[in-house]
C-alpha cells in the first residue's frame, strides 16, 4: 500500500511541470522564419537580390503524440487522434518545407 502512495504521489509531482495551465499559443506565436545569410569565405562581397538568394526551409513540430492540445494522448480516442494526424498532414503540405523534423511522433 505505501509504495502504491508514493508511486501515485511521485506522479502528481511531475505533473506540475506540465504545461495544464498555460494558454495554448497562437500560430504566428508557434511558427515564425529566419533568415540566414551564408558569405562564402574569400569570395568578393556582392549583394544579391530575396529571389536570387537560395534558401532552405526547416522546420520543426512537435506532434504531441496525435493529442492536440489535450492534456494526454490517454484522454484522446482513435479517432481524434487519426483526424489530428490528418490536420499535421495538412499543414505539412501546406508548409512544403525542405527539412522537417518531428517530435513526440509515436
Amino acid at each position: 500500500m505505501k509504495i502504491q502512495l508514493l508511486i501515485i504521489a511521485m506522479a502528481v509531482t511531475s505533473l506540475t511541470g506540465c504545461s495544464l495551465f498555460s494558454p495554448p499559443l497562437l500560430t504566428e506565436q508557434r511558427t515564425s522564419e529566419i533568415e540566414v545569410e551564408r558569405t562564402l569565405a574569400g569570395a568578393a562581397s556582392t549583394s544579391l537580390q530575396a529571389a536570387d538568394r537560395p534558401s532552405l526551409r526547416l522546420l520543426s513540430l512537435n506532434m504531441a503524440h496525435g493529442r492536440k492540445d489535450s492534456f494526454s494522448q490517454i484522454f484522446v480516442d482513435e479517432t481524434q487522434i487519426r483526424q489530428n494526424l490528418a490536420e499535421i498532414i495538412e499543414f505539412l503540405k501546406r508548409e512544403n518545407a525542405d527539412i522537417v523534423t518531428l517530435q513526440e511522433a509515436d
